[in-house]
């Protein structure tokens, strides 16, 4: 469960993944001060929401490119600009942090860590995140044109908007509520303001979140070896979790991007659905940008023990 031990003990391994486990000023501070924002954000109040009336009589195209067109422009954002970033150790091939936590085999209580062979021969100023990445201001127009059309930056990104769509696109006008079975009940909900529920049954109120991956293989090792994904926002999460339905229902679903083949070699996009169990804080670069006032924290998502192809 997502408590402030948990999240604290959570971030504590993290933190030295990537680096930060110096005894001077400047990583003890850090290390304070991300866990105790990470545990404030599990007090946050969900801003202003849209009303469930406004939802049911939200429009969705019913056509897949018209349907792609109002997702893109739900992702548009009213910021002048975001933040890109340089990182020292962008030759290296792998994950991003330098070190993995491996239990000690001797004393299962004990947590060792691993510095991966990508990371070998990086020096260690290098490594260190609090002067490993260089921020600087980039222009959303740039970001979403290199993203969009020429496809040089998140192209995965962009490849999960069209899905998003698609699968909004699909769901809304054939597909009951997972939860409550209703049928006409469910609503696209994505863009800013409504993190975690691309989708929203307006009848249980069950919310929706549509993840991708590359294909089916990488779906399936998610679901059935890790149990676990990368997810969104952490404080959206919270905000979500705080806003007073106690017993609203959290799905993730998630498909491959690159079809798979059926028993009648058709071409097809399974679909993989479960229930959230629970998420825990993940760092990423962005936390380390000294420009935010408050942390950048994304999430790993657990899922409930059963899942479902639908």
């Amino acid at each position: 469960a997502m408590n402030e031990k948990a999240v604290s003990v959570e971030l504590g391994h993290a933190l030295r993944e990537w680096g930060v486990s110096g005894n001077h000023q400047e990583h003890v501070e850090f290390r304070r001060w991300i866990i105790k924002e990470a545990v404030s954000a599990l007090r946050l109040k969900p801003d202003a929401k849209k009303s469930m009336e406004s939802i049911k009589k939200s429009k969705f195209p019913k056509d897949i490119r018209s349907a792609y067109e109002h997702v893109l422009h739900n992702e548009l954002t009213d910021k002048d600009f975001i933040y890109a970033y340089i990182d020292k150790c962008c030759d290296i091939d792998g994950p991003e942090e330098p070190f993995y936590r491996r239990p000690d085999k001797f004393n299962p209580s004990k947590v060792n860590y691993i510095r991966r062979k990508a990371h070998k021969h990086t020096k260690m100023e290098d490594i260190d995140p609090l002067t490993r990445f260089q921020f600087e201001i980039c222009s959303t127009e740039v970001v979403l044109f290199q993203s969009w059309i020429l496809k040089t930056e998140g192209q995965a990104a962009a490849d999960g908007l069209f899905f998003e769509a698609a699968i909004a696109c699909h769901a809304l006008q054939h597909e009951s509520c997972y939860n409550c079975k209703c049928r006409q009940t469910l609503r696209w909900n994505g863009g800013s303001g409504s993190a975690w529920q691309d989708l929203i049954c307006t009848m249980c109120k069950s919310t929706f979140e549509v993840k991708t991956k590359a294909n089916m293989m990488k779906v399936e090792s998610n679901f059935d070896y890790y149990r676990s994904i990368p997810g969104g926002s952490f404080t959206e999460w919270c905000r979500l979790i705080n806003n007073g339905e106690r017993n609203q229902k959290k799905f993730l679903v998630m498909m491959p991007r690159t079809p798979a083949l059926n028993r009648q070699l058709q071409k097809i996009h399974p679909v993989q659905i479960a229930e959230i169990d629970y998420v825990l804080p993940r760092i990423q670069p962005r936390t380390f940008n000294p420009n935010y006032s408050h942390v950048r924290l994304s999430t790993h998502v657990f899922f409930e023990e059963e899942s479902k192809v639908v």
